[in-house]
């Protein structure tokens, strides 16, 4: 057994996810987006939009909102990635119900208070 966990995990070539909660969730969810956005792009023969990496983290965090409810299971993932369209970066804070905030500057999470979303 390991003593520390990595809380920022590579999702793809230009996505991170950063945790607050269950270690064994969060990889698990970081495992599942990344064979999806995979799975995509060898599919479709190029990368996920932009908007369909949000939607697919935000989907797969709704199926988890009964585990997450019980407080037993509970992620609270921040979602960075940089759009290959625009050339900019993106910062996306997800509440437990999979609803994503798109930051502007910086956003943390964690069990002393929950998030701290800054959208300007």
């Amino acid at each position: 057994m390991f003593e520390r966990c990595e809380k920022v995990i590579p999702v793809d070539d230009y996505s991170l996810m950063a945790v607050a909660g269950v270690p064994a969730i969060a990889l698990e969810i970081s495992r599942i987006i990344s064979q999806y956005f995979e799975y995509y792009r060898r599919t479709q023969i190029r990368s996920m939009s932009l908007e369909g990496k949000i939607r697919t983290f935000s989907k797969l965090l709704k199926e988890n909102l009964t585990a997450s409810t019980s407080g037993l299971t509970r992620v609270s993932p921040i979602f960075a990635t940089h759009d290959i369209e625009s050339g900019k970066p993106s910062i996306y804070y997800y509440d437990m119900m999979g609803v994503e905030f798109q930051v502007l500057s910086f956003t943390a999470t964690g069990a002393r208070g929950g998030a701290y979303p800054r959208c300007s």
